[in-house]
């Protein structure tokens, strides 16, 4: 290239002398074109909004800044405290014009090396700015971050660095649901030692430090329990500050050396930020639901979000109304510390449309929706599945009798129906010898397998290939055993998970986010879905089927009764069913879930089962849904397929009606009587881990883990 087109330094110097005064011009332009904005609506702003699947009908607020005091007066904050918040976050604050060059280039620089854009840079006033000022935003882009700029150095010169630095620790986040100096102190330290007036120098330093990601630096969440990689985390940033504050000369080094990191009240949930009804626990789980997608406790309870979610407004009155003692079915006497738990959701979605987990939040913390308990004969369907794909039919043909030779497994009351009777027969009637018998027929591991194709996690307690598998052996929830049925109605696909956010809209201009795809897993085949389906379906229909409550809802419906005992005992009932649209499971359990159930209701003689108050519930909650317009359909379920039945008996059981021995009848009224027992030994079990595993006590009042199903425990 000859040198003359080459440019010379004098065309150079004025390109750069004309490109650095159009950049300075563009400035002053916008400087002057920046109003500052109304800060008593951005603080308003932080509180984020929950509403219902329309995103119109509140659902109610999830927000730290309800938990914050004004602190009116600089002076009222200890110097040490502010020392120690300018030394982790701007130690040139006194001095800067609201913007940091030196940061800026520093984070500029890093930005292009890492092509990001997330490295930060912000002085004290910038980050008040963001987080006080609704229209700014939070959006890691250039342009935002120029805006942010020249609205500090205005803000510098309209407020005196005092009003700035209280405004700061009066607005920002310093986790544990605390908005504000004085709620932090009060969030992170014992009483007596929580007043913000008084912090010492360790305190301070722990505090200041926190501000840049409080989550991170949280160590101690629960009673007696620390994270040794986040105490870690928060010594490392605890000598940061106090290193920055010998360095300004503010503390010497020995007073540096000496601090410790200050003693910090156990983390609790703050409860007092839900409701006090059903809808706390709806509030709670999306909230975690938020977390576990990656946003940030700030940004749940202090970013000021629109978040509308899956839950049906009308579906989940149907829900609470359904378990109301005088308005719906939940038993009216008799039910001291009896617990219940629902779980709805869209087959097709995995969409959580409606949810119940208790009466009262703020009393019991503890959601029945998701809290694991043994589910009982809940689980058989999925042996039939399993039975069906190893090349059995619902006709095949297994022991009826009580007990099971092999296994001494017995049946409700010790009822016998015959020595041949079909996969169809033992799950209308639910009988448990015909199912265990089938379990050790195609390998108990192929009844796991099925299970967790549906749904059921693999790492529920007590799930094991054991015979008994099929009578409910693992602790799942509610919610779990929703998403395993719908496995069926979805005609053997379901969807990986079930959700509650549908959407989040931020209060600055950021585009709405939307959880990932949910993806389908594909459980079972058609063929083998219309056959379960239709033996769940004769649970309800068939004379004497256990379901038979759930005929009042219209329409399609298929379901499973589930009871599981010790003892004589009822330790839990449920009743778990889907329509061709929804897919619900209801519980219940009593104190701890080793307390019996039988007698809840107010007959101190009548025994407790799934085929009771759990599918009455079930059903009055799914009479009003299936009516809603989202999930109202003519559609049936598939005609019976009758895979595998080529050349089988397909006629009904001809068995004789169930017989006991004459101390052990059963009483033929709508509620069935548990009978006196009969001493007989018990057989003796095979050595296996039939057992689910049962966690520490906590003192937390979450259901123990009860025992494995005894021999003819489970109905």
């Amino acid at each position: 290239m000859p040198w003359k087109l080459l440019p010379s330094w004098r065309q150079v110097l004025l390109l750069g002398v004309l490109g650095a005064a159009m950049l300075v011009g563009a400035f002053f332009v916008a400087y002057a074109r920046t109003t500052v904005p109304s800060a008593d609506a951005a603080a308003v702003a932080q509180t984020s909004t929950v509403y219902y699947s329309d995103g119109k009908t509140l659902m109610g607020k999830i927000s730290g800044g309800t938990n914050r005091t004004m602190i009116p007066d600089i002076d009222t904050i200890p110097v040490v405290l502010r020392q120690a918040v300018m030394a982790a976050e701007d130690r040139d604050f006194q001095t800067n014009s609201g913007v940091s060059p030196k940061g800026i280039v520093r984070a500029f620089w890093t930005n292009i090396k890492g092509d990001s854009k997330s490295q930060g840079g912000s002085t004290i006033t910038q980050q008040f700015v963001r987080n006080y000022y609704a229209d700014v935003g939070q959006q890691k882009t250039y342009q935002r971050k120029i805006h942010e700029a020249i609205l500090a150095i205005k803000i510098n010169k309209q407020k005196s660095k005092d009003e700035i630095l209280r405004d700061y620790l009066n607005t920002i986040w310093w986790g544990r649901r605390s908005n504000g100096l004085q709620a932090a102190a009060q969030a992170w330290f014992p009483r007596g030692l929580n007043d913000y007036k008084s912090l010492n120098l360790s305190q301070s330093a722990f505090l200041a430090g926190v501000i840049q990601a409080p989550d991170t630096f949280d160590y101690r969440r629960h009673e007696g329990a620390v994270d040794a990689g986040k105490r870690a985390k928060a010594e490392k940033r605890f000598r940061y500050v106090l290193s920055g504050m010998v360095q300004k000369g503010w503390i010497t080094q020995q007073q540096a050396d000496a601090a410790k990191l200050p003693q910090l009240v156990v983390r609790d949930d703050l409860v007092t930020n839900y409701s006090d009804s059903p809808t706390g626990y709806l509030l709670k789980f999306v909230r975690d639901e938020l977390t576990n997608w990656g946003f940030t406790e700030q940004e749940v309870e202090g970013g000021g979000l629109r978040i509308i979610t899956t839950f049906d407004h009308d579906a989940q009155v149907a829900a609470e109304t359904a378990m109301d003692p005088d308005k719906g079915q939940f038993p009216k006497t008799d039910a001291e510390d009896v617990h219940a738990g629902l779980a709805s959701i869209d087959v097709k979605t995995g969409a959580v449309i409606a949810m119940y987990g208790g009466k009262n939040y703020l009393e019991r913390q503890i959601n029945d929706a998701t809290q694991p308990v043994l589910p009982g004969s809940t689980f058989k369907p999925f042996a039939l599945a399993a039975a069906i794909e190893d090349g059995h039919s619902i006709f095949s043909r297994y022991y009826g009798n009580s007990p099971l030779p092999a296994t001494g497994t017995r049946n409700e009351f010790g009822d016998d129906y015959g020595s041949r009777v079909s996969l169809l027969t033992g799950l209308e009637k639910s009988i448990n010898t015909v199912y265990v018998d089938a379990a050790m027929d195609i390998g108990p591991e192929k009844v796991v397998h099925a299970l967790t194709d549906a749904g059921v996690p693999a790492d529920a307690p007590g799930l094991a290939a054991v015979p008994s598998v099929p009578l409910g052996t693992a602790n799942v929830s509610p919610l779990n055993m929703a998403l395993a049925y719908s496995s069926f109605a979805g005609q053997g696909v379901r969807v990986k998970k079930p959700h509650s956010v549908a959407r989040v809209l931020y209060r600055d201009s950021r585009d709405p986010w939307k959880p990932p795809g949910n993806p389908t897993v594909k459980a079972f085949p058609k063929d083998v879905t219309a056959d379960v389906t239709y033996a769940l379906s004769q649970v309800v229909d068939a004379p004497g089927g256990t379901g038979t409550e759930a005929r009042a809802v219209p329409g399609a419906v298929a379901g499973k009764t589930g009871t599981h005992g010790q003892d004589d005992n009822t330790l839990s009932a449920w009743f778990v069913g889907f329509s061709p649209r929804i897919a619900t499971a209801v519980d219940f359990y009593k104190g701890n879930g080793r307390e019996d159930l039988d007698g809840v209701g107010g007959d101190t003689h009548a025994a407790f089962f799934g085929g009771g108050f759990p599918a009455q519930i079930w059903t009055a909650y799914m009479k009003a849904a299936v009516q809603l317009k989202p999930w109202k359909t003519s559609d049936d379920f598939p005609e019976r397929v009758c895979k595998n039945c080529n050349g089988q008996d397909t006629s009904n059981d001809s068995t004789p009606a169930p017989t006991s021995s004459p101390s052990s009848s059963p009483s033929t009224s709508a509620t069935p009587v548990r009978p006196t027992p009969t001493p007989t030994p018990t057989p003796s079990q095979p050595a296996t881990s039939e057992a689910p595993v049962e966690p520490a006590p906590d003192g937390s009042g979450a259901p123990a883990a009860p025992a494995a199903p005894q021999p003819g425990a489970s109905g």
